[in-house]
């Protein structure tokens, strides 16, 4: 409210009785010649009638200035609701963007449970190959089917590595 009341006075502060004083308004009626002889009684009831109207003049300013501002400030809400509900979503309709992602992630994430599931099972299948102790003899047939195991657990790598990069 206190555009209101600035705006209101600066308004009155422009109203004739606020610019000229009685005196000023004296000299600057006599100074026609048509008023040169106006007496100083007739000069009071014109101020006084002046100062009556810029009265009133000033209620209805601030009348004026009221209305154009609540207006002002009604139109501007209106504008900020519109324009907020231009650049809103609804609460339900982040809640299912929310379910959507949530499902998207849990997806991704068992398809990677899974692949590490499989590599760790072939690393374990790895490690329960290569575990020689130091007693064991190692003949050539030993050796050659553990070459042969490895290069069937190579080719399995091989599989799982182009089957990820396919779902990647």
């Amino acid at each position: 409210m206190e555009v209101d009341n600035t705006l209101s006075n600066f308004l009155k502060n422009l109203l004739v009785t606020n610019i000229i004083s009685r005196n000023d308004f004296g000299t600057a009626i006599r100074s026609n010649h048509d008023f040169a002889d106006i007496s100083e009684s007739d000069l009071d009831k014109q101020y006084a009638l002046y100062k009556e109207r810029d009265m009133s003049n000033g209620i209805k300013l601030d009348n004026s200035v009221k209305e154009i501002l609540d207006l002002f400030r009604q139109t501007s809400l209106d504008d900020l609701k519109l324009s907020q509900a231009k650049n809103s979503h609804s609460l339900e309709d982040i809640v299912i963007a929310l379910y959507r992602v949530g499902s998207l992630l849990e997806t991704r994430t068992n398809v990677l449970n899974e692949t590490l599931l499989e590599q760790i099972n072939t690393i374990r299948d790895f490690k329960e190959m290569t575990n020689f102790t130091s007693n064991d003899s190692i003949s050539n047939s030993k050796i050659l089917s553990m070459l042969e195991k490895y290069k069937k657990l190579l080719n399995k790598i091989d599989n799982a590595n182009f089957n990820n990069k396919e779902i990647d």
